[in-house]
């Protein structure tokens, strides 16, 4: 398999652990500076990943419960998918590299 094939396979799954752990941080700042989410620029940030992280949150939080701490809730769902990012990252890495 070509190199540029593996690197860019590669690229696609950091970035979107990165996109995970914006859609993190947003949650951050939506708990711990409501005045922020008024922000045009939050705002837009935050329907963007959205839009990408959601789609693959959705199907998780079905299956993973919210863990209850003094009243705030731990979404346990956003650390599998971060798991599952980086072993199928692993997998799909390493099946393109012994091609």
């Amino acid at each position: 398999m070509p190199l540029v094939v593996i690197r860019l396979v590669d690229v696609i799954f950091r970035a979107l652990e990165l996109v995970l752990l914006a859609h993190i941080i947003l949650s951050w700042v939506h708990m711990l500076a409501p005045s922020a989410t008024s922000n045009t620029f939050v705002i837009q940030i935050s329907k963007i990943v959205e839009s990408i992280i959601g789609p693959l949150l959705r199907p998780l939080r079905q299956i993973v419960p919210t863990v209850n701490l003094g009243g705030m809730g731990l979404d346990l769902s956003v650390i599998v998918l971060f798991v599952v990012i980086q072993v199928a990252r692993q997998l799909i890495v390493g099946l393109l590299i012994n091609l």
